[in-house]
């Protein structure tokens, strides 16, 4: 059973939903790749909560539909109903009698969403890895989906996921990786994302973290991370073109 890093940081709600989500991916075909901030958790021991599933399909011919509605796991009895079904996009929620100890009886069901993505082509052995059963995305591959999210949206766990990645796996970042995330800092600025934390703590979206953030010393050193690293990443180029 998988067990995070942060576990004694985790309300009793969310550890029951790691455990429901590591049963739903150890019950799917070796057809999906998990990806986002779950990838991350149950792949790179991510110290942040993380509550949903985001997966790739490899083989979107396959019968992915009749998979997940059909999903059956021990000691829990799912409800599984279709939010989303194009070509592009399968989306479900599974109420498998998950409640929120924060909120109030009557509004505090907590349903796990499973998304499946059919637009990434031609993934292959060389894209993932597999961690105790389950399929997740190499590091340099996560760390590019989450540039990409990072950049496109205002979401706080992306900018402390972000510093997650450039703390524990600063080798893997490319020279054209740290450029981007220059490019990013430049358009969305310190002061955005320090606002950003501050807001995302204030209403507890950030959960699981370990120690108290201080969101404009965080900013800050986000920056100071990116600025080094590609620094860092030139500086090696530049030593290996000689």
């Amino acid at each position: 059973m998988f067990t995070p890093n942060n576990n004694e940081y985790l309300k009793e709600y969310e550890k029951e939903r790691i455990e429901v989500m590591e049963k739903v991916l150890l019950k799917l075909s070796d057809n999906f790749v998990l990806k986002g901030g779950t990838g991350l958790l149950f792949g790179y021991n991510l110290n942040r909560f993380s509550e949903d599933i985001d997966l790739d399909v490899i083989n979107p011919k396959k019968n992915i539909k009749n998979e997940i509605t059909n999903l059956k796991i021990e000691g829990y009895n799912l409800n599984i109903s279709i939010k989303k079904d194009t070509s592009t996009t399968f989306r479900v929620m599974i109420d498998y009698g998950g409640k929120r100890s924060d909120y109030p009886e009557g509004l505090n069901e907590y349903k796990l969403k499973l998304e499946v993505s059919l637009r990434t082509k031609g993934i292959t052995e060389k894209d993932y890895r597999t961690v105790n059963g389950i399929k997740v995305y190499k590091i340099e591959s996560l760390i590019e989906q989450k540039i990409l999210a990072f950049g496109a949206r205002n979401k706080a766990r992306d900018i402390y996921d972000m510093d997650f990645l450039l703390t524990k796996y600063s080798k893997h970042f490319s020279t054209t990786n740290y450029r981007n995330l220059i490019d990013i800092m430049e358009r969305r600025d310190i002061d955005t994302i320090s606002y950003e934390l501050k807001l995302a703590l204030k209403e507890g979206m950030l959960s699981g973290i370990k120690k108290e953030i201080d969101p404009d010393l965080f900013a800050l050193k986000l920056d100071d991370k990116i600025q080094k690293g590609l620094e860092a990443s030139l500086k090696l180029r530049k030593s290996l073109t000689r």
